[in-house]
């Protein structure tokens, strides 16, 4: 699976995240957002802090919150 590269937090916590192969795509987070895990991302300022993970295989936040790549890829929206 092709690694991300960049990450931008959208409004409506989407992602905005750009793949090494080329592709940019838009995830979606919200229906993931009531497992009990993810609860501190729908704080939307803390939403707003997502970063690349160190190896470009998942995005990240503070506290150890993540996506895969993969799931972002698969799941994500091309635009």
């Amino acid at each position: 699976m092709s690694k991300i590269i960049e990450v931008k937090p959208l409004k409506g916590f989407k992602i905005k995240a750009a793949f090494e192969d080329g592709v940019v795509k838009v995830f979606d987070a919200l229906p993931f957002l009531d497992n009990a895990s993810l609860s501190r991302l729908r704080d939307e300022e803390y939403f707003k802090g997502v970063e690349v993970g160190s190896h470009g295989d998942r995005v990240t936040w503070q506290e150890g919150e993540e996506f895969g790549a993969d799931m972002l890829y698969v799941r994500g929206v091309v635009i």
